[in-house]
């Protein structure tokens, strides 16, 4: 529950002339609007309160899929503490970590995230959509195809057994192979003494380098920690090399 008199304080920055005037140019149409002068939280308070004063979709445009895990909890909380915005209705749509045509399977993760972001767009439950500048160059499918991707049914409804059977394969299929790489990133992450997403770029980079999934390097590398006979990629039975500057050359380096 939020106090009201927390709404009440951030209720002042809407008040203020130059968010007035900012949503009047945004509604009027005025084209290029620049809004200079804010911090990280500013920003973050600013969308949700832009959104609703508009009355329109917002789509933030950032740098990369890092920027987006930073922004999304805050503007959520901001949209919550504002009463501006429901928190399920911002959105974060990453971008692929591989790019396309290189065989090579997008992180799990980022999979789910992606269909969880387009079916709510789709469906309009998305107020504001956080997105990196390469996730909005992406060609996408149509409207429809992202709206179906969660199936409701509902007591009495007529369904067509065929076409769930086959939604619900292709989730099993889904779910196996994120669970198999999830596995394959622990048993690398112990194995080597690595951060999950350290493991996940290895794993990655080896799929990469021999034209193969990495659903299909993550089974060998699952399946070798119970059999040691088993030959997996040299880069993945051996820790990572890691290059570090000795400390004649970091000393020649310092006094120039």
């Amino acid at each position: 529950m939020i106090l009201p008199f927390v709404r009440e304080i951030f209720a002042d920055v809407e008040m203020s002339p130059a968010f007035a005037r900012a949503v009047t140019l945004v509604k009027g149409g005025a084209g290029q609007t620049r809004v200079s002068g804010l911090t990280f939280t500013g920003r973050a308070l600013f969308y949700p309160l832009l959104q609703r004063a508009t009355s329109r979709p917002l789509v933030i445009v950032v740098a990369d899929n890092p920027t987006v895990e930073e922004m999304l909890p805050v503007v959520r909380s901001l949209g919550e503490l504002t009463g501006a915005v429901a928190p399920d209705a911002v959105v974060g749509l990453p971008a692929y970590d591989v790019l396309p045509f290189e065989n090579l399977s997008p992180h799990p993760e980022i999979q789910e995230a992606r269909a969880t972001a387009l079916w709510k767009i789709a469906t309009g439950a998305a107020s504001i959509v956080i997105t990196p500048l390469a996730a909005t160059a992406m060609r996408l499918r149509s409207r429809t195809f992202y709206a179906e991707l969660a199936k409701v049914v509902r007591c009495g409804e007529m369904v067509d057994p065929e076409r769930l059977q086959m939604t619900v394969a292709q989730l099993e299929h889904a779910l196996t192979a994120r669970v198999r790489v999830e596995q394959a990133i622990g048993v690398l992450a112990e194995r080597h003494r690595l951060r999950p997403r350290q493991a996940f770029e290895l794993l990655r980079s080896a799929a990469r380098a021999r034209g193969k999934r990495v659903m299909e390097i993550a089974t060998e590398v699952v399946e070798s920690a119970t059999n040691p006979l088993l030959r997996i990629p040299e880069e993945l039975a051996k820790p990572p090399v890691t290059r570090r500057r000795s400390r004649v050359a970091r000393r020649t380096l310092e006094n120039g």
